[in-house]
């Protein structure tokens, strides 16, 4: 029992070294690596492949036999995996953003991607101008509570879903993910002409510490919601792997896989809530920045505008392999 308390503080102080490393690493990193090895883990130990199936009874008998030494190994297998995937998170989110390479093969398959969005925005546009056309018709005629509620909820309806959308047809990406990250891109700065993508790395220095800590938290969850939609998905092809001769039991491939289109889907409302946030910074402290970069504070949109085309030219022209 002594040995056990013993190896169990071995345990609880890698623990405790890597929730020192930074709450940003345990939470997009650590947590996602062990669920990821734990679920293979799990399904590995009971061998599917020597039964045509996972036995249940390995299982059992191996989680009955965990010792701490077990523990660690399996809680420095995921710290392994969390170093290897936390500089990836940036190409991660690219991934599901659509940027698939600039290959023959990422550019056929993005094209092909972008092109069904093509569609179904443009199927889009034409069924809410439809539906609000009827709507406006119903109204001049007079019509029933219960057809006006009708023509509005439609119209309603396809407005929401152009709303995961940029607002010109040349900015759509291939995912969902990058069209609503997109809109914002273009749409975050464009009253001021402020190109968003420029103006973010002096903005998020000149900005308050609650709005950037407000930011940064919705950046976070959707950093969380990408890394858990890749472990997932992850997971899904291990265990496809490992239940290959099993039969029927390949359908437990799918649970994991639902899992990654769930986390995919609230990464795509937690964009939302991101591009909502650099609207509102944006809004809030861009003329404090200017101040910062040494700009007179403009006194009328109009002059704004012309400033910040000189600015954005400014920015945009800096050298981009000058070494710090």
């Amino acid at each position: 029992m002594q040995r056990f308390w013993k190896d169990m503080t071995v345990v609880g102080d890698a623990l405790g070294f890597i929730t020192r490393v930074g709450g940003y690493f345990t939470v997009v990193s650590l947590i996602p690596s062990l669920t990821l090895t734990t679920g293979l883990g799990i399904l590995a130990v009971s061998e599917p492949w020597a039964a045509g199936g996972p036995q249940l009874h390995l299982l059992t008998m191996h989680l009955g036999e965990l010792s701490p030494q077990w523990i660690l190994l399996w809680f420095l297998a995921a710290v392994v995996v969390s170093f290897v995937m936390h500089p990836l998170q940036y190409s991660l989110v690219q991934l599901m953003e659509g940027y698939w390479g600039a290959g023959a093969m990422g550019r056929r398959l993005g094209s092909w991607a972008t092109s069904i969005h093509y569609l179904r925005f443009d199927e889009a546009q034409r069924l809410e101008q439809a539906a609000l056309t009827r709507h406006d018709r119903a109204i001049v005629l007079g019509s029933a509570d219960d057809e006006l509620a009708t023509t509005a909820y439609i119209a309603g309806a396809h407005t929401k879903f152009l709303a995961d959308y940029p607002d010109r047809t040349s900015d759509i990406m291939p995912t969902q993910l990058g069209n609503v990250l997109r809109r914002y891109e273009r749409r975050a700065g464009r009253p001021y002409g402020i190109d968003a993508v420029l103006f973010a790395p002096p903005l998020t220095l000149s900005a308050p510490d609650n709005q950037v800590a407000y930011l940064n938290d919705q950046r976070t969850q959707l950093d969380i919601s990408v890394r858990f939609a890749s472990i997932f998905f992850i997971m899904s092809l291990g265990w496809f792997c490992m239940l290959i001769p099993s039969g029927w039991w390949l359908t437990l491939c799918a649970g994991p896989y639902m899992l990654a289109l769930l986390f995919y889907k609230g990464a795509v409302i937690v964009a939302h809530h991101y591009g909502a946030a650099v609207e509102s910074v944006l809004d809030l402290s861009r003329r404090a920045t200017y101040e910062q970069l040494g700009l007179s504070v403009p006194t009328s949109l109009a002059e704004e505008r012309r400033q910040n085309r000189k600015l954005m030219r400014l920015l945009g022209e800096r050298p981009r392999d000058a070494s710090i």
